[in-house]
């Protein structure tokens, strides 16, 4: 896995919420920059976590949707500046 460590207090067995730092991402070998390399078990058998059974989230709240679409505006123009043409 390309972790450089993990987050505080997460060991084998932790419980984590929505929004719990669980690692910090690593540059492995010759990467062009820090990623994660994902893997989900289950049982002891890795399974495909597009596949896998999640609890449903809280919904965004309707007062906070004009807050979600001013920050996706600014990482949005920020991805299409750095965008090779």
């Amino acid at each position: 896995m390309h972790l450089s460590r993990f987050g505080k207090g997460i060991k084998e067995g932790a419980k984590v919420h929505q929004g719990d730092i669980i690692g910090y991402v690593g540059s492995p070998g010759v990467a062009t920059g820090p990623h994660l390399d994902f893997r989900v078990w289950k049982d002891g058998t890795p399974i495909n976590p597009l596949r896998l059974e999640s609890p449903s989230a809280e919904p965004i709240r309707p007062e906070n949707l004009s807050a979600l679409d001013s920050t996706f505006s600014v990482y949005k123009k920020l991805i299409d500046s750095l965008t090779i043409r």
